[in-house]
């Protein structure tokens, strides 16, 4: 297989001329039918890839799109990215991929896919990367956030799943059964989707005139002393989680405390919780916010795709509709 370079080099025409009958612009061009067959006929015989270390001399673009995920182990990191390279097959961008590990390689992933003159990065900030916020300040690529944000960058648009309705969801499920000592447990303060979604089940909990225990809301925390602060103050009949990939470690201190015979506490949050392990019975029967993640990683992938081509986006806060699952009563 060769360049456009090299096939119009053997043919002794210029690498114009093969580009415009590479991409069916000849006649535009005004280009001679009985050439402009030669040379098709040519590509034809000796197959043809685009010289992209032209390409990226002459429009300034390495046609390759940044994805810097936190946690490329869990399935809804998995899903996001399933979505983002749905959308890039559509195109010609490549994707270069970074792990954060929650943080941890955060800047190093960030500060050498800057390096690599990538045309524009989908991230997830782990909100714990001081440096990577002095880097954005001083730096900043085209770029949307994907399933959090930065709240001090608010010309960077992000897509996200609703917090607020998917928050009320939850608290509407809950005082439903019959719940009113509900406890939310969830990540650090540094986490702005995390906050939203409190804030959505503050809120949720105020409309429906629902007291709020302040006692009973512990974040930042080990999921096993967020536990077993939230116990301290009593027993309480819902616990709601930020998130329910990890929910194994809750349960193995739930059975300590005798709370799974008959399900004593209610147990609902964001996220499938995973159906394998020791719990799976129990886990296979948690209520849970299912996020659009194909849907998520899909629309952040097209609002960079347009940002690249010189499109302003319509607004800069894109939520995605989520989806209360009960197991046994699916659609």
């Amino acid at each position: 297989m060769k360049t456009l370079s090299q096939i119009a080099k053997e043919l002794g025409v210029s690498r114009a001329a093969v580009s415009y009958v590479y991409n069916n612009k000849w006649r535009e061009q005004r280009i001679n039918e009985a050439l402009a067959a030669k040379i098709m006929e040519k590509i034809k015989v000796e197959g043809c890839v685009p010289d992209q270390l032209g390409k990226q001399l002459r429009t300034g673009r390495t046609n390759t799109i940044g994805v810097l995920l936190t946690d490329l182990e869990r399935y809804f990191n998995l899903e996001l990215l399933g979505g983002i390279q749905k959308k890039l097959t559509e195109t010609d961008y490549l994707m270069l991929l970074g792990n954060s590990y929650f943080g941890k390689k955060e800047y190093s992933f960030f500060s050498r896919m800057l390096s690599r003159k990538v045309d524009g990065i989908i991230f997830c900030p782990s909100g714990k990367s001081d440096e990577v916020t002095s880097l954005l300040k001083n730096d900043k690529p085209q770029m949307v956030f994907l399933d959090n944000y930065l709240p001090e960058f608010k010309d960077i648009p992000y897509i996200a799943t609703d917090s607020y309705a998917a928050s009320s969801m939850i608290v509407e499920h809950c005082a439903s059964c019959g719940c009113r000592k509900m406890a939310w447990i969830g990540g650090h303060e540094k986490n702005a989707i995390i906050n939203d979604r409190l804030q959505g089940f503050l809120k949720a909990m105020k409309e429906r005139n629902l007291k709020v225990d302040k006692q009973l809301i512990s974040r930042g925390r080990s999921t096993t002393e967020a536990i077993e602060t939230v116990f301290s103050q009593g027993t309480p009949d819902a616990l709601i989680f930020d998130s329910l990939v990890y929910i194994d470690i809750a349960l193995d201190i739930l059975k300590e405390k005798k709370m799974l015979n008959g399900m004593k506490v209610r147990i609902t949050g964001f996220d499938r919780p995973s159906l394998s392990g020791a719990f799976k019975e129990i886990t296979g029967a948690i209520p849970y916010v299912k996020q659009d993640t194909e849907l998520m990683g899909s629309t952040a992938a097209q609002i960079l795709i347009d940002m690249i081509s010189g499109k302003v986006p319509e607004k800069k806060e894109y939520l995605i509709n989520a989806e209360f699952i009960t197991p046994g009563k699916e659609k």
